[in-house]
């Protein structure tokens, strides 16, 4: 199995200490993945049905404002006493907050398991990925200078991942509709408790850091984040850039529009509802395998590839912009979702592509003992940014309309696609 599993998504001979890196990676992320996203959907449209907007609206604003005080810190932390230990806190909150989900009659309930989950995920944020790269740095820097491997190990990881993606979604929906939003949340929380054992077995922190765990050892990362940050102007521009992207789609994309995309065009049916998504995860299978055969080939000096993924955004919000006011989900229409999953391409095709890239320049820009630290800087910034995007999204969509709601998340994404661009243009060579 496990030799199948190494043709299948390694390719390369490799010892056996960065085999077992690599597949041990691929396993955890991988469950991790189904864990969330087989109820991820449902959580939201739960809340949304539950709840008034205007209490909606406080949980998503109470998430992004916790995540924005407590992201770094945490992060910070994993690089100060190793990304296991993180990880299994992070995961005993998950694990909590899933209880309370499923417990919870009230608002109050609710409002517990929405601090909890978003202290979970500040804990959690950037900790597992940090950990794979340092150690495929320490074990892989002599043997893939060139990051051909590293690039086609995640070429193929993203086809399993879009693949897990339709299954879990369309796995989630079933479950949702024969039996109840709450069974999934609770099949949500098994997977959660398998995914802490998987942590306690697989990660292993490759460096002792129980001398560095001081005060100051701690405030010395801490700032060290920061000053990757502003180390030189074209990393500044490339990744607050793409914290402007992140924001508009995490805080008024997600939160407001895509979901209720998806239920609009489905008729409100939940097993349709995931179907819909399923599919569009499924047909960007096909562009991952397209990806895999010529992602070795691409060069970091090409970064007109780069820029064009980023600058997919914005024009992919433009599309769904044009479609919804043409072809409105007024009644379920094959042809009209047919016509949604098409337009769903575009970040089909090139956001793999943009997560290999971006994979490799944060694997070569960020020093390791400032890794953790640094994937938690950036959501804190994305979420910052994201309280105010939360804000000016329920006000558009409360003061104009839907479709107005659209055009101000491909706004504000192509303005951080602007910066990503001039970023990327400038960036150190490496």
């Amino acid at each position: 199995m496990r030799e199948l599993i190494n043709w299948a998504f390694i390719g390369d001979k490799l010892d056996e200490k960065a085999e077992t890196l690599l597949l041990s990676y691929l396993i955890l992320d991988a469950i991790r993945l189904i864990a969330f996203t087989i109820s991820s959907m449902f959580i939201v449209l739960f809340l949304l049905d539950s709840l008034v907007p205007t209490q909606v609206g406080f949980l998503f604003a109470l998430s992004f404002f916790i995540l924005t005080i407590v992201d770094y810190p945490t992060g910070v932390l994993g690089d100060v006493i190793g990304h296991q230990k993180v990880l299994i806190l992070a995961y005993i909150f998950h694990i909590l907050s899933f209880i309370l989900l499923i417990i919870s009659e009230s608002f109050l309930g609710l409002l517990f398991y929405s601090a909890i989950s978003a202290f979970a995920s500040s804990q959690e944020s950037g900790a597992l990925e940090a950990w794979f790269d340092n150690n495929y740095r320490r074990l892989m820097n002599t043997d893939d200078p060139q990051r051909k491997i590293y690039k086609n190990f995640q070429a193929r990881r993203s086809i399993l991942t879009h693949a897990l993606y339709g299954f879990s979604i369309l796995f989630g929906g079933v479950i949702a509709q024969v039996f109840s939003r709450k069974i999934l949340f609770l099949i949500s929380l098994v997977f959660l408790i398998f995914v802490l054992f998987l942590i306690i077995v697989l990660i292993r922190d490759t460096i002792d850091k129980k001398d560095q765990i001081t005060i100051r050892s701690y405030f010395g990362q801490f700032f060290n984040g920061i000053k990757v940050l502003i180390s030189h102007h074209g990393i500044f521009l490339f990744f607050i850039g793409s914290t402007i992207i992140w924001a508009a789609n995490n805080s008024i994309w997600v939160n407001f529009l895509l979901f209720r995309i998806y239920e609009g065009y489905s008729g409100g049916q939940d097993d349709t509802t995931a179907l819909i998504r399923a599919l569009i995860f499924a047909s960007g299978v096909l562009w991952q395998f397209f990806i895999v055969k010529y992602i070795t080939r691409l060069k970091r000096n090409r970064l007109w590839i780069f820029i064009t993924t980023n600058f997919s955004n914005p024009l992919f919000f433009l599309a769904i912009y044009i479609y919804y006011l043409n072809f409105p989900p007024i009644e379920v229409n094959v042809f009209l979702l047919l016509g949604l999953v098409f337009v769903f391409q575009m970040p089909s095709i090139f956001e793999a592509l943009e997560f290999i890239l971006r994979n490799q320049l944060n694997l070569d820009l960020i020093p390791d003992e400032s890794r953790n630290s640094f994937y938690s800087l950036l959501p804190t910034i994305t979420n910052s940014i994201g309280i105010f995007g939360a804000l000016a999204g329920g006000y558009i969509l409360s003061s104009y309309g839907f479709a107005e709601t659209i055009l101000l998340t491909a706004i504000i994404s192509g303005i951080g696609a602007f910066f990503t661009g001039i970023g990327l243009i400038r960036l150190p060579k490496v």
